[in-house]
């Protein structure tokens, strides 16, 4: 057995190191980042809402 397999990382995990990676190596500019400004801040509200749901 492999290193790489004894450490047991899921797809899910190693798309979401490569994203941090990606967007570190190459952060958005101009009008995307006022897009993606907006959508993480709606995103972030959204996991508020529905946790904040789900606690009653």
């Amino acid at each position: 057995m492999s290193w790489w397999q004894k450490l047991k990382i899921d797809s899910f995990l190693m798309i979401m190191i490569l994203v941090v990676i990606l967007a570190t190596l190459l952060p958005a500019q101009g009008e995307i980042k006022v897009i993606f400004q907006h959508l993480t801040t709606a995103a972030i509200a959204l996991l508020f809402f529905f946790a904040w749901g789900k606690a009653f």
